[in-house]
């Protein structure tokens, strides 16, 4: 009995198949990373958001500016959202913003994890930001003093928001949308009134 082999067109075809498979697979799986990442993301600030109201409770206002103490940037909000850790555990830790690589100063990677950007009304520096995030998350002018703090993260593109000229009139809705492709422009926000998207 003789054995027959594959010739090279059975090969080559089922070759084919297999990219075919793969080229459809692997967009989707990419995709369905970013789709969990925006759940972790989305649950790690709700499970702040339970902390930062547990603080309030027992305090009566939200945690301090830790501006001139610490500086600028992420490790800033590192600070402000560490009294809700210690001394009482409102949340047992801080979690890293899955979608924002490590944070550098100075040419060097700092250890603390790339959190959350924080902020509060309370906070004076952040003022005129925290009335463009109030625009952004669709809040008109009388809905404003119903916003108390917010918790961002920099969204599937990795890039934060810029705020343009600074300026409250040139204020535009950045917030993420899946609709406009799995990885598009725009920042994951939650407030004192929710996830906004």
């Amino acid at each position: 009995m003789k054995h027959r082999g594959f010739t090279l067109i059975e090969l080559l075809i089922v070759v084919a198949i297999i990219a075919i498979l793969a080229a459809i697979a692997i967009p989707n799986f990419l995709q369905a990373q970013t789709r969990a990442k925006v759940s972790r993301a989305q649950s790690d600030m709700r499970s702040l958001g339970t902390g930062l109201e547990s603080y309030y409770v027992d305090w009566n206002d939200y945690p301090p500016d830790y501006t001139h103490q610490v500086g600028t940037g992420v490790w800033r909000h590192y600070q402000r959202l560490h009294p809700i850790t210690t001394p009482i555990a409102y949340t047992s830790t801080l979690p890293p913003d899955p979608f924002s690589g490590p944070e550098e100063r100075d040419g060097e990677r700092r250890e603390e994890p790339n959190t959350y950007v924080y902020a509060g009304k309370h906070l004076p520096d952040d003022f005129e930001q925290f009335q463009i995030v109030a625009i952004q998350v669709g809040l008109d002018k009388d809905q404003h003093h119903q916003l108390f703090w917010y918790l961002r993260s920099v969204g599937p593109d990795g890039q934060p928001v810029t705020f343009g000229s600074g300026s409250i009139d040139d204020a535009e809705i950045m917030l993420y949308d899946p609709t406009n492709g799995t990885i598009s422009p725009g920042e994951l926000v939650r407030t004192n009134l929710g996830q906004m998207n």
